[in-house]
């Protein structure tokens, strides 16, 4: 009878390690998993940030190209010459020079278009 009690014993014993170990594994899963839950929220909230500087950036851009464009159409309107300037067709290369000029860093050497010469 002992034999028998002993035996019965030891299987609870070993259901009752084997619970603790699955217990000990899941949560240590689940630690893995709020951790990586963590560092991807970190990841998401650093994209947004970095997206919506950007997108300040833009919007900066376009206010600025905005106001040159009003600042040009006032010069336009209100300056004869000027006016006859900007009606000139504008020669080769000036603009491809234009657009080839540093953005960021004003002491950055551009390329210098060689002699200015208007298209037919």
């Amino acid at each position: 009878m002992a034999l028998v009690g002993w035996l019965a014993y030891d299987g609870q014993s070993s259901r009752a390690d084997l619970a603790e170990v699955r217990q000990t594994a899941a949560e240590e899963a689940a630690e893995a998993a709020m951790t990586t839950a963590d560092w991807q929220r970190t990841q998401f909230e650093s994209a947004i940030r970095a997206l919506d500087d950007r997108q300040d950036a833009l919007d900066a851009a376009a206010d600025w190209i905005e106001a040159r464009r009003s600042e040009l159409e006032t010069m336009e309107s209100s300056d004869g010459e000027e006016s006859e300037w900007l009606d000139r067709p504008m020669p080769d290369g000036i603009a491809d020079w234009v657009r080839r000029l540093p953005n960021e860093d004003p002491a950055a050497d551009a390329d210098v278009p060689g002699d200015a010469v208007v298209s037919d």
